[in-house]
């Protein structure tokens, strides 16, 4: 299984609940539309953490801001990703 690293320096993590609350939340995930997230790693200097690597790429690269949809196309797009209706 290939996988992607996001590495934050410990100087950027001043929300460091909010990542905190990111890796509980994703650890809990399973579908197969999401990354799976396989583990986090604390460093002197870096947080990292390993998830599952899409060959597709990040669907917000794929959006650009002048192309980006209103919300209710998003919602309506989040939820058929996750097989709600």
């Amino acid at each position: 299984m290939k996988a992607a690293v996001k590495i934050i320096p410990k100087e950027e993590q001043g929300l460091t609940k909010a990542i905190q609350k990111e890796l509980t939340i994703h650890r809990g995930l399973q579908h197969v539309n999401i990354s799976k997230f396989l583990l986090s790693r604390e460093e002197t200097e870096c947080l990292y953490i390993f998830v599952e690597y899409a060959a597709a790429g990040e669907l917000f690269d794929k959006i650009g801001k002048k192309d980006a949809p209103s919300n209710c196309t998003t919602r309506r797009q989040s939820n058929q990703g996750l097989g709600l209706r």
